[in-house]
């Protein structure tokens, strides 16, 4: 996908990544944060921000139905990987989600969106389960 549908990742920061050759979804979570800040040579993207869109970019790519704005809230919350997320419980998840959404910096990324619910949690937690699960094989395959 194009670098812009990463979340977190608008048109202006856009254009600025492909300005340094990355042009996809993929460059990005390949990028070294250290040297991708550095190219970039804007304040504001420093390589703790990269990590962070690295990983938003990255729980998209593992769980199906994330909203970009609930892979910014996860991340903030401090759950980075698709592992790190199947080990919490939905309603833990919730509550934690919840806290950083009544925070300034969770209201900022929710702006006027949909606050995720139980029903959103438990479906990320079983769509990596789903994804993650070996596959069940007949005996008549």
């Amino acid at each position: 996908d194009p670098i812009v549908d990463a979340p977190s990742i608008g048109p202006k920061t856009a254009a600025r990544f492909q300005q340094i050759g990355l042009h996809t979804v993929g460059d990005l979570l390949q990028a070294d944060p250290i040297t991708t800040a550095a190219a970039l040579k804007t304040r504001h993207i420093t390589q703790d921000v990269l990590r962070d869109w690295q990983s938003q970019a990255a729980l998209m790519t593992e769980i199906a139905g994330l909203r970009g704005l609930d892979a910014q809230l996860l991340v903030t919350a401090g759950i980075r990987t698709a592992p790190q997320l199947a080990s919490v419980d939905a309603e833990s998840l919730l509550k934690t989600i919840n806290r950083v959404v009544e925070s300034s910096e969770g209201k900022r990324i929710l702006r006027d969106g949909r606050r995720p619910d139980i029903a959103d949690v438990t479906t990320w937690s079983t769509s990596l389960r789903l994804k993650h699960s070996p596959r069940l094989v007949s005996h008549t395959e």
